[in-house]
């Protein structure tokens, strides 16, 4: 059984922050309103793992079946609410077992060099990555940077919608090798598996266009376990891109 998780609310005390914690620049990545899909109880793509860890045992219950925690909690028997380990900014996290009629819905996959994409989907990918990696995570940086044309794109769709999408540059462009960068999942549709997804439609695009038996990226340092997962290695000491800690991966047949 598939288990939904929610971000409902965060919580922040100033008192206890200013009295016992040292200042910190970053903290947690999570927005209230943020979904993710645990698969028969696995840890979702993207969650954090200190909230992982409180509420995996709720999870893995109801992926089981089995609900009604502490004899009567929740009004949905098959549901729990559960808050994160900061003690300073927790955040709660609504879960609740999915029925068939709600799970995740299977995208289409769409894969076009740049020549071959319509107005519209050129406009509604380089409106996502502006979303994201400009206003989202707050980097002024130049995204146009000239690759684009000489990249096969691809992007899965849920409707009308773009859930996730990526690119894939030849040799010699983005990077020395061929390499696939800007790598997505819409904030709304996160938890889901799109981004593993796009990521392998990704790396067979890259074999299929451009007859790729070596792959690199430029991975944001946090997503290091995700990359992993599908089969890259770190190839690289960290390092700072447009403000962001990165390393350099590699993906090898």
């Amino acid at each position: 059984m598939n288990i939904r998780i929610t971000a409902v609310r965060q919580s922040e005390y100033p008192d206890l922050m200013a009295k016992y914690e040292n200042p910190i620049e970053h903290t947690c990545d999570i927005k209230v309103g943020q979904q993710w899909i645990s698969e028969d109880g696995k840890c979702p793509e993207g969650m954090c793992p200190s909230a992982w860890s409180s509420m995996r045992e709720f999870v893995e219950s109801l992926a089981r079946g089995e609900g009604n925690f502490y004899d009567g909690w929740m009004k949905d028997p098959m549901s729990a609410m559960i808050s994160c380990n900061d003690g300073f900014r927790p955040m709660s996290f609504y879960i609740e077992a999915l029925d068939a009629n709600s799970e995740r819905q299977a995208p289409r996959v769409h894969k076009k060099r740049f020549y071959e994409l319509t107005l519209d989907e050129l406009y509604e990918l380089l409106r996502l990555r502006s979303e994201v990696f400009c206003v989202e995570q707050n980097c002024v940086y130049q995204d146009l940077d000239g690759d684009d044309r000489e990249s096969v794109h691809v992007w899965l769709t849920v409707g009308d919608k773009i859930v996730a999408m990526s690119r894939v540059c030849p040799a010699g462009t983005h990077m020395e090798d061929i390499s696939i960068g800007r790598v997505i999942s819409d904030f709304s549709c996160r938890g889901k598996g799109y981004g593993k997804e796009v990521m392998l439609q990704s790396i067979e695009a890259a074999k299929e266009y451009f007859g790729a038996t070596l792959i690199d990226i430029e991975a944001q340092e946090y997503a290091k376990g995700f990359y992993e997962a599908l089969g890259f290695v770190q190839s690289s000491e960290p390092f700072i891109l447009d403000g962001i800690p990165h390393i350099k991966m590699t993906w090898k047949i």
